[in-house]
């Protein structure tokens, strides 16, 4: 058997977006017991209202989860990128993921580039790039989820941001879906399942730098989350609170012949 054959035979590597004409350019499936360092970066330090640490992210039976728990009335969550291993400008990216949120934390795959807001001029933005949230899930969204792109830098006046609630017919807080995004220089087309979700309006920037790729969980007591539960979210043995990930793929256009 052909190699290209067998490789799509054993579900390695799907096809590309139908019709589109584009070349496989990251894969991980999460195969193994332990994150690909060749990928991925696991955070160890504070953020907003948690520890973003190692211990919350596992890998087994082909799925990444990070867990936010609580210890000794500390939050732990887990928090994985792909700066300076895998970055790319423009481009089709897409995960397949499941979420159990919880109030007072939410998780997200999105994408960033090191050069975001580095000019502090929101008409730069194409130079500097955009922050990219191709899923952001909250427990009050329920079966929900927003797609957003903010540029120009964080806080007021700078920053810029569109968002789109999406109400899907089948809840995405119910079982697995994937998430995708079609970044090109025509701009941005978010889908869900396989279906178009969103297209950004036109007069948002075009990001022209590569941009890398995150998985994340993140916890804000009493912000736009809502209030994390009395006593916590569980111990890291016993909590229920995730975002599990079954496989992360990304694609560029071939270059014309």
């Amino acid at each position: 058997m052909r190699l290209a054959a067998l490789l799509l035979a054993t579900n390695l590597f799907a096809a590309p977006p139908a019709g589109e004409g584009y070349t496989r350019t990251f894969a991980d499936e999460f195969d193994g017991n332990a994150l690909n360092a060749a990928h991925w970066n696991a955070q160890d330090q504070d953020r907003r209202d948690a520890r973003n640490s190692p211990r919350a992210v596992t890998v087994t039976g082909g799925v990444l989860t990070l867990t936010t728990f609580t210890e000794n009335g500390k939050h732990f969550t887990g928090y994985v990128l792909s700066a300076g291993k895998f970055e790319q400008a423009q481009g089709y990216f897409e995960a397949r993921i499941r979420f159990n949120s919880a109030p007072g934390m939410w998780a997200a795959f999105w994408m960033m580039p090191k050069t975001y807001g580095k000019s502090k001029d929101p008409a730069k933005a194409n130079i500097d790039g955009v922050e990219i949230d191709i899923v952001e899930h909250l427990a009050q969204f329920g079966g929900h989820f927003d797609t957003t792109i903010h540029w120009g830098g964080y806080g007021k006046p700078l920053q810029r941001t569109r968002t789109q609630r999406n109400k899907p017919a089948k809840p995405a807080n119910e079982g697995w879906h994937t998430y995708a995004v079609q970044w090109e220089a025509d701009g941005y087309r978010f889908f869900y399942d396989d279906q178009l979700a969103w297209k950004a309006p036109n007069d948002i920037p075009v990001s022209q730098a590569p941009q890398h790729l995150l998985l994340t969980c993140e916890v804000k007591d009493k912000g736009w989350a809502g209030a994390v539960p009395v006593g916590g979210f569980g111990g890291a043995e016993n909590s229920k609170v995730r975002m599990e990930v079954d496989w992360v793929r990304a694609w560029k256009k071939s270059a014309a012949r």
